[in-house]
């Protein structure tokens, strides 16, 4: 056997491996970010937009519509991809990006049993959130300014 099969299963065990979603909610040029629960096992804490796992055999964007649904109550309409990345080299999480614009937040609740605390920001607001992702960062900055120019 090769050396390169022989590490294969020391460097990735797939017995952690997800494919996960997020979502970066706008709403009047602001964007949502919510501070995961400090009780939560994994990011506890942490800033991050809407989103979670895939579930077996459901497609990306159907978890996608789902996650934003039981974290906000909002219905996403017409997701944007925005790319995927790997994440969390102990979770191990291929994480698909999207942002969704609404027009209406009327049904807006947040989940608390994940969330405890949550803010509309502007980009130079995500400059005081150390926790939240630099790719996050990133993205936010380039959907605002794209509004911006409309």
């Amino acid at each position: 056997m090769h050396d390169l099969e022989l590490n294969l299963g020391k460097r990735f065990e797939s017995n952690n491996f997800r494919f996960s979603v997020e979502d970066i909610v706008v709403f009047e040029d602001k964007v949502l970010v919510c501070k995961r629960d400090d009780k939560l096992p994994i990011a506890p804490g942490f800033w991050n937009v809407p989103g979670g796992k895939v579930k077996y055999a459901e497609g990306i964007e159907e978890a996608l519509i789902r996650e934003v649904k039981e974290e906000t109550n909002l219905n996403v309409k017409e997701p944007i991809y925005l790319g995927c990345h790997f994440i969390n080299k102990e979770h191990k999480r291929l994480v698909y990006t999207y942002y969704c614009e609404f027009d209406n937040i009327d049904d807006f609740t947040i989940d608390y049993s994940e969330f405890q605390e949550y803010k509309w920001i502007t980009f130079n607001d995500t400059y005081e959130l150390d926790s939240l992702s630099r790719k996050l960062k990133d993205h936010i900055k380039h959907i605002l300014e794209k509004n911006t120019e409309k």
